[in-house]
């Protein structure tokens, strides 16, 4: 009789699709549904039936490199007014008081001086010949109504298709400024001589602005 109960029992949970049937006992089956069925070459079990297609491959990660920062190309602009011999004597005296600080027993290179009167924006150019082994100190002053200087030191010559790059730049944002400060300097480390630029921006306010190399 008891067998019979039993059997019976079985019979009626294996009969209900739940799996909430409890075992002779109280104790609950733990019988879950079994992995998929096998299915024919070419076909894939999604959890419900076999369908036509094989699994995808497995994503590759992307050890593509990012491409290389952009090299900083020398500022183009509208062009200031250079000043006359007398008014950019005015504004070299600046310059000798700046020099003095910024690059002590350096000598400024001749034909190098920039001096304009500048409108926001606007920018003035000069080249001079780098020596082997010399190093540099670019002074700039900014005059009343100047609030910031920027100084870049350019190669002359422009790389292709990327135009002329930076090599060097001052660091601050005020009226004056200097590019490679003493105790430091730039050293131009070629074998041979070369011509290089360098441009004066006035990129916040308007006035006179001078510019000149030092070598030492």
């Amino acid at each position: 009789m008891s067998r019979t109960l039993g059997l019976l029992a079985l019979s009626l949970c294996a009969a209900v699709s739940l799996g909430g049937c409890k075992k002779k006992g109280g104790e609950e089956s733990n019988v879950g549904p079994g992995p998929g069925p096998s299915c024919p070459p070419g076909q894939t079990w999604n959890g419900q039936m076999c369908v036509a297609g094989t699994p995808p491959p497995p994503t590759a990660p992307n050890t593509t490199p990012p491409p290389p920062p952009p090299v900083p190309t020398g500022t183009t602009g509208p062009s200031a007014t250079p000043l006359d011999a007398q008014s950019a004597a005015v504004a070299g005296q600046a310059l000798d008081v700046l020099a003095k600080q910024n690059a002590p027993g350096a000598k400024a290179v001749g034909g190098s001086m920039l001096a304009g009167k500048f409108q926001q924006g606007q920018t003035l150019e000069t080249t001079f010949t780098a020596q082997p082994g010399r190093c540099y100190t670019i002074v700039g002053a900014g005059l009343p109504n100047v609030q910031n200087l920027d100084l870049q030191l350019v190669a002359q010559s422009p790389l292709p298709g990327f135009g002329s790059p930076v090599l060097a730049t001052d660091q601050t944002a005020a009226p004056n400024a200097v590019v490679a400060p003493h105790p430091n300097c730039w050293k131009w480390a070629a074998p041979m001589a070369a011509p290089l630029k360098v441009v004066m921006i006035v990129s916040a306010g308007s006035g006179i602005a001078a510019a000149q190399v030092y070598e030492k």
